[in-house]
């Protein structure tokens, strides 16, 4: 089985937990041509401002739980050369994994599993290796309310 590589992983504060691994997200994609592509991130927030997050958790929001991004951006006039030299504007597929209350885990890991992955494997083989398009996104959102692991719309 090929393993997705881990580009970023950051530590986590207490109470927090990453809903799903690495290995567990190669073998639940592992049909899916863009596969050798994929790229892993796994962020604590799923929004920079630290203050808004932390409001939304203590309000029992939803929160973005995993998201898979297809980017293809174009190199313009004034786009820097050691830029273009780096890669910046290379198509790249991304999926984000944020964290997430231990609390809410049993039941994310098992919706992740069940219901977002499948979708996902599913999806990445509509889509296929194309770059016709600049950008693309799936991602999952989860509401400690309802306890529904949801495809954000």
């Amino acid at each position: 089985m090929h393993m997705i590589l881990t580009k970023f992983k950051e530590k986590l504060p207490k109470g927090f937990s990453y809903p799903i691994g690495a290995e567990k997200i190669s073998a639940g994609l592992a049909s899916a041509p863009q596969l050798e592509n994929l790229v892993l991130n796994f962020w604590h927030k799923d929004e920079f401002w630290a203050s808004s997050y932390n409001e939304r958790i203590k309000q029992k929001k939803p929160l973005k739980i995993i998201e898979i991004r297809y980017q293809n951006p174009t190199a313009g006039i004034s786009s820097p050369q050691h830029m273009i030299e780096a890669g910046y504007y290379s198509p790249s597929w991304l999926i984000y994994v944020y964290a997430a209350p231990k609390e809410y885990l049993s039941e994310i890991k098992e919706q992740l599993a069940n219901v977002a992955l499948p979708e996902m494997e599913k999806w990445l083989n509509q889509v296929g290796l194309t770059e016709e398009k600049i950008s693309m996104v799936k991602s999952y959102i989860y509401d400690p309310c309802s306890k529904k692991l949801t495809e954000r719309v």
